[in-house]
């Protein structure tokens, strides 16, 4: 039985432990960088969704995308361990390199809609509102969220007050998802 029999083999029988012990004796055996990152990957989803060891888990993903950059859901998984970590730092700079490689469109809007977000999150406004505006050009200017988040970060200390009551006024009108997003339940 060859490699790839043997790990599709533990994962259809769910023995996870013994999947994680073949990829990390597979891992330094094997030659070819792109196979590497993609037991790197696996292994990493192995711990994190499985043992529910995501900061173990980083690390594997971390090094499936430094042996092969087009990987980019290793970066994703970091990402998303790193936001529950509470790593903001973390998050920006995973987003960043995200966008380098985001082909124009929906993903490239999402991404830059994220990275406003923590931008704004680690108070850094000047950034949020040009990060804000890229994702409105992205999406020729069809987001709302973007919209909205480029005037959440240019309220200033003598509009404030207006804009909160905009912002009350929608909550009344608007759906939930809303008045959810905006953290006014009713």
């Amino acid at each position: 039985m060859d490699l790839a029999q043997r790990l599709n083999h533990l994962e259809s029988v769910r023995d996870w432990q013994g999947l994680a012990e073949e990829l990390e004796r597979a891992i330094p055996a094997e030659a070819s960088p792109a196979v590497k990152a993609s037991y790197h990957l696996k292994l990493g989803r192995v711990l994190e969704d499985k043992f529910l060891l995501a900061v173990k888990a980083l690390k594997h993903f971390q090094d499936a995308f430094k042996l092969n950059p087009a990987l980019i859901e290793a970066l994703q998984h970091a990402r998303a361990i790193y936001w529950d970590l509470g790593k903001t730092n973390m998050v920006q700079k995973l987003l960043e390199l995200e966008l380098k490689t985001a082909p124009e469109g929906e993903a490239t809007t999402a991404l830059l809609l994220e990275l406003g977000d923590v931008l704004s999150d680690v108070g850094d406004h000047d950034k949020a509102a040009s990060t804000y505006a890229r994702a409105l050009a992205s999406s020729g200017g069809a987001s709302d969220a973007a919209r909205d988040g480029l005037a959440d970060v240019q309220v200033d200390e003598g509009s404030a007050p207006g804009h909160l009551e905009a912002l009350v006024e929608i909550a009344g009108v608007e759906d939930d998802a809303t008045t959810t997003r905006l953290g006014l339940g009713r």
